[in-house]
């Protein structure tokens, strides 16, 4: 999947990718209960009365079947603040569509999410910034003619234009930057080798990209 945005009848989107360690050793993890940090939004996280799913929960959630582990899901504010949290040693993983890699953008008026890698992009390129707290706000800045495109996840953009087809705004053809996007937790953690190992198991079964279609097409 590709970093792009949506605009007024042009638009552009983001990407999913996997694993991403931190500098920072720590005790081994297998045998107690994870504290697993959760950042996101639909169709990575989706937040709905009674408990949670979505792209990345349904992946984490195999991943953590297929190894035998007991964990406890974390909300956090932003993969901003989850990062940080998983520095602290207050979280030992952090699912949801975390940004590995970016590239610049050209791009113009942005609006972006505060605390996603979007926001990261368009600072980057001394963009102007229109701050939106959800997808549907920042759709909204673009609307009313307050930012020319908004920068987030092309596979977010896709579930909300399809739970919104009345939306005068179309995604773009094109993406702006390639990302990775996955599971963060801290170097030398030993769930990494069983981790990775349960991820290309998926990869190669199609389970992963079916996890997609379900929520995306």
């Amino acid at each position: 999947m590709k970093h792009s945005t949506v605009a007024r009848r042009r638009g552009a989107a983001v990407a999913v990718g996997l694993l991403l360690g931190l500098q920072q050793a720590v005790p081994p993890l297998m045998a107690r209960t994870l504290k697993v940090g959760v950042s996101g939004n639909a169709p990575f996280v989706i937040q709905k009365d009674g408990g949670s799913s979505g792209i990345s929960l349904d992946i984490w959630r195999r991943i953590a079947e297929d190894n035998n582990l007991s964990y406890r899901l974390i909300k956090q504010a932003t993969p901003r603040q989850g990062i940080l949290a998983l520095n602290k040693g207050e979280i030992d993983l952090l699912v949801g569509p975390i940004s590995i890699t970016a590239e610049r953008l050209n791009g113009q008026r942005a609006a972006v999410l505060e605390g996603t890698s979007g926001e990261e992009l368009a600072e980057e390129q001394n963009m102007r910034i229109a701050p939106s707290q959800t997808l549907g706000d920042a759709i909204e800045t673009v609307l009313t003619n307050r930012a020319d495109a908004v920068i987030f996840d092309r596979p977010a953009i896709r579930y909300h234009l399809k739970n919104n087809p009345e939306l005068a705004v179309q995604l773009a053809p094109f993406t702006l930057a390639e990302q990775t996007y996955g599971f963060a937790f801290r170097t030398g953690d030993p769930l990494r080798t069983p981790l990775n190992i349960s991820i290309l198991k998926l990869q190669r079964s199609g389970a992963m990209e079916d996890v997609s279609k379900r929520l995306l097409d």
